[in-house]
């Protein structure tokens, strides 16, 4: 299976509803040390795409035991944290989506919403039906596995 670059799919499906192009890789910070994935400056909206939610890096050679990516360890989510942070009180909209939700369309629906846009909303929604349909195959193969409910006794 080849990688999916979910931050070009996104770009894509967002120019075709009719939106205006995101800046893509767009530095925010005076030092430059923060960067949104996708973003549209003049608006103060960001999006970020959190591809490795559920994922594991790779594979220790020693051990073999597999090491959560660079998002996802203490120091990766405390850097997304105060990124998110310094954006807000700068005056950003972020927005953090996930690849099933660019997968099912659901994504397109939040960020037309956020622009306000009628046509690109009931675009976004349209798109959100078909791919929500088409895609039901993949959807099993990106998911987290499912994990049952334990009943809770009183």
């Amino acid at each position: 299976m080849t990688a999916v670059d979910w931050e070009s799919t996104l770009a894509d499906r967002l120019v075709r509803l009719g939106l205006p192009p995101p800046t893509r890789q767009y530095s925010f910070a005076l030092d430059h040390r923060y960067r949104f994935d996708l973003c549209w400056p003049t608006c103060l909206l960001a999006v970020e795409v959190d591809g490795g939610t559920w994922g594991k890096g790779p594979a220790c050679p020693c051990c073999g035991n597999r090491q959560p990516l660079g998002h996802n360890t203490g120091a990766g989510i405390a850097r997304n944290h105060r990124k998110h942070n310094l954006a807000t009180y700068a005056g950003w909209r972020v927005f953090y989506v996930i690849p099933d939700w660019i997968e099912d369309g659901s994504a397109l629906v939040l960020i037309a919403g956020a622009f306000g846009d009628e046509t690109a909303l009931a675009r976004a929604r349209l798109a959100a039906r078909m791919l929500g349909r088409s895609n039901l195959s993949a959807q099993s193969r990106t998911r987290r596995p499912d994990r049952r409910r334990v009943p809770v006794i009183a």
